[in-house]
């Protein structure tokens, strides 16, 4: 799937982060809550400063609902997190939070 230009590139690094969202977690777990929990105590996401840095930017304010929802549709993820970027947006203030 080619990638428009306007969508906010992930890292190479972080790509895990997405692709671990797939087709397994609505069959596997209660719900998207759930498996961001499981994730974060799996990949020991806690101790991962550079993951933490990259989520801030995220959920900072500087990109807007449409960006980041284009940026989970484009990211590799199977599942979705909501049905818009303020849904998206919500999701990974709530991961992000599972990480403190």
């Amino acid at each position: 799937m080619d990638i428009p230009a306007d969508v906010i590139r992930v890292p190479p690094e972080f790509r895990f982060l997405f692709i671990w969202f797939g087709q397994h977690v609505p069959y596997t777990f209660k719900s998207i809550e759930d498996a961001a929990q499981k994730e974060v105590m799996s990949y020991r996401l806690k101790d991962n400063a550079a993951l933490k840095a990259y989520l801030d930017d995220l959920i900072s304010g500087r990109y807007s609902e449409e960006q980041l929802y284009k940026l989970w549709f484009y990211s590799g993820a199977d599942v979705g997190v909501g049905h818009n970027g303020a849904e998206v947006l919500a999701f990974l203030q709530y991961f992000r939070s599972l990480m403190d």
